[in-house]
């Protein structure tokens, strides 16, 4: 969780008309005059953002006042409402237009500074460049918390001309590539049965939850491994409240429900010589009570090979308690399938282990443990180095274990995440991005680490093999392309947002989603408005 807060700045006041009008605990700032900014104790207090939106009304209702309330949450995003005589008048933020703010401030200033700064908001490729531009226009410090040191904020245009010298040096540099769209009959597949699926089940999109489809652009987690082109999709009857798994033949379009289920599915893992499902269940039961209410009850998670009627031919359930989860990491092409329970905090000598079983017997291959000291929360499997990985938090080494659990090594000083995703993989090196200001990557094979610092602010979603890294800006809305070197190669904007990048053979492709929502939310109601569209990146030397 990061930084949450909420301040109040007030132009045109006194201090001794805002004093008897404070919290106990709050605190005023004067370093940045005319302006006077009420900086709350609790940062993160929901009540902060109710009682200073009443103190705004009031004080520039009784008074020729301004006020901007400033809200920043997560270190994500912030909003920031403009009030004046007694009401709130315009607004601004990380999510929404400025124009209409820069206007009202134009008033205030008497001149055409704010106007002209904030045409910029859109320019900027992350939110803390959009506040910085919002506190050099206005000259105040509007994120501010009690314990840190007061922040002069001069008035200037320092941030803009920034961001305009950037945008004439990039309008000079000639794209790289470009942007095809691709026909729907020429999708990659996985894509194209991701669409089919969602149009067949639209009519009945309550009953099967379509919400979890429309969300993910990326279903590669449905698809069974071993079956060419075969989707289970688990979803809990909205009707019944039973639990079902949906089975859909992308190839030929046949498909079937199976169950009830005795308990949620999480994830088909195999599918057997003989047609047999393989399925990771989850722990928790729904059971209908007396009176027709429904209640959850908590059991332990395990494997099970089922025929397509529901009969069971086998169960691999582990003794685990109930805090303990079970995932599916990976499942080899001989169909040998890992399982993994992390490391649980708080529970001395709780060692996460791995589980390889043969999914035709559901008999137990092999078992390894690693030490409840190395607090393994999260195991992924590498396939560029046919290896599982995780990260050791207590020494931030990552440890690397062989496809057979026989061996394993440690690479010291791994500054990633813990929760490292399959997609941070490339060739045999880990890529991590933690702010717009670059990207650090780490060799799997002898620890090696590189930080490549970004030419503009940026978040890469995804690097690949050719030395591209393709990252968004923070609305999701522009597509940057940088080189190996971090320098922009080529820029794009969308109608939609941005849901990822991925690669097919050595073809690249971005997915965009458009939506009637602003923010490109999808809601179910919205399946008919809402269209995936995929752009193929050509170098221009093949167009």
């Amino acid at each position: 969780m990061g930084t949450t807060l909420t301040t109040l700045s007030l132009y045109g006041i006194n201090r001794s008309v805002i004093e008897p009008l404070l919290a106990p605990s709050d605190l005023l700032r004067e370093q940045n005059l005319p302006w006077i900014t009420i900086v709350p104790a609790c940062v993160t207090d929901g009540d902060n953002i109710s009682r200073l939106c009443k103190l705004a009304k009031k004080l520039t209702n009784e008074h020729a006042a301004i006020a901007l309330l400033f809200l920043y949450f997560d270190d994500e995003l912030f909003h920031c409402d403009l009030y004046s005589a007694g009401r709130k008048a315009a607004s601004c933020g990380s999510d929404l237009t400025w124009i209409k703010f820069g206007k009202k401030l134009n008033d205030l200033f008497g001149d055409d500074l704010p106007a002209k700064a904030l045409r910029y908001a859109s320019h900027c490729t992350c939110f803390k460049e959009q506040l910085k531009l919002l506190e050099e226009t206005i000259g105040a410090a509007l994120y501010d918390m009690q314990n840190e040191q007061p922040r002069i904020v001069e008035r200037g245009d320092s941030t803009l001309r920034t961001i305009k010298l950037r945008e004439a040096m990039l309008r000079k540099r000639p794209n790289k590539y470009s942007l095809s769209e691709v026909p729907r009959k020429d999708w990659p597949n996985k894509m194209k049965i991701r669409q089919k699926l969602l149009e067949l089940l639209q009519p009945q999109w309550q009953r099967y939850g379509l919400s979890t489809l429309l969300y993910n652009t990326d279903v590669k987690e449905y698809f069974v491994p071993g079956a060419d082109g075969l989707v289970a999709y688990p979803y809990s009857d909205n009707e019944n409240r039973k639990d079902y798994l949906l089975l859909y033949n992308g190839n030929t379009d046949d498909y079937q429900d199976i169950g009830p289920l005795p308990a949620a599915c999480r994830s088909v893992v195999w599918i057997t010589k003989s047609g047999n499902l393989v399925v990771l269940y989850a722990k928790t039961v729904k059971e209908q009570k007396d009176d027709g209410s429904w209640s959850q009850i908590v059991g332990s998670e395990y494997v099970s090979c089922i025929k397509k009627d529901g009969t069971e031919c086998w169960r691999f359930e582990p003794e685990l308690s109930n805090s303990r989860q079970l995932y599916h990491i990976h499942s080899s092409s001989d169909g040998v399938v890992t399982l993994f329970s992390p490391a649980t905090r708080g529970i001395p000598d709780a060692d996460a282990l791995i589980w390889q079983i043969n999914t035709e017997t559901g008999e137990l291959l092999r078992l390894h443990h690693i030490s409840a000291n190395d607090e393994a929360v999260h195991l992924i499997y590498a396939e560029s180095i046919n290896s599982f990985i995780y990260c050791c938090r207590s020494t931030s080494e990552l440890v690397v274990i062989d496809s057979n659990l026989d061996k394993e090594y440690r690479l010291a000083g791994y500054f990633g995440n813990y929760y490292i995703e399959n997609e941070q993989i490339y060739c045999d090196t880990i890529w991590n991005c933690w702010d717009s200001t670059g990207i650090r990557f780490f060799n799997l094979r002898n620890g090696e680490a590189l930080k490549v610092n970004f030419e503009i602010p940026a978040y890469a979603i995804a690097v690949f093999s050719n030395g591209l890294i393709l990252c968004t800006n923070e609305s999701q809305k522009k597509l940057i392309v940088l080189d190996k070197s971090g320098k922009v190669v080529s820029r794009f904007s969308f109608a939609g947002i941005v849901c990822r990048a991925f690669s097919n053979g050595n073809k690249i492709f971005i997915v965009e989603q458009r939506s009637p929502n602003p923010n490109g939310l999808v809601y179910d109601e919205l399946f008919n408005e809402t269209s995936t569209h995929i752009w193929e990146l050509v170098p221009f030397s093949c167009v």
